[in-house]
């Protein structure tokens, strides 16, 4: 039953994770399909909503946003697709208000 408990608990914890990335991701994607001058501003969660710690890392070669957090121990990680690949700014350890920004096509973030 605890190991049941404890898969369901790590399931849970996923779910919060993938909810932040998708809406950043949602947020970066959103901007960056509307052009330049689009601007969004994102409020992360300090914690997820099960007060779990995590970082969110956005990678723009490979067009990917990436949330880890700690899992019983071990570091577990989501990933998200962004479109745009030009992208500047704050891209590790992102947390709370997120500043999205349209600079000419590319997507600043701060």
């Amino acid at each position: 039953a605890d190991k049941r408990t404890a898969e369901m608990y790590n399931v849970r914890t996923k779910l919060y994770a993938k909810m932040e990335a998708d809406k950043l991701a949602a947020d970066i994607n959103g901007v960056f399909l509307a052009g330049s001058g689009t601007r969004k501003v994102t409020l992360l969660l300090g914690t997820l909503k099960d007060n779990s710690a995590y970082n969110i890392s956005i990678y723009p070669t490979e067009h990917k946003l990436e949330v880890v957090w700690q899992s019983s121990g071990i570091n577990d990680h989501y990933s998200a697709a962004l479109i745009a690949g030009d992208i500047s700014g704050v891209l590790s350890s992102i947390n709370y208000p997120v500043n999205v920004s349209n600079v000419n096509g590319g997507i600043v973030i701060s």
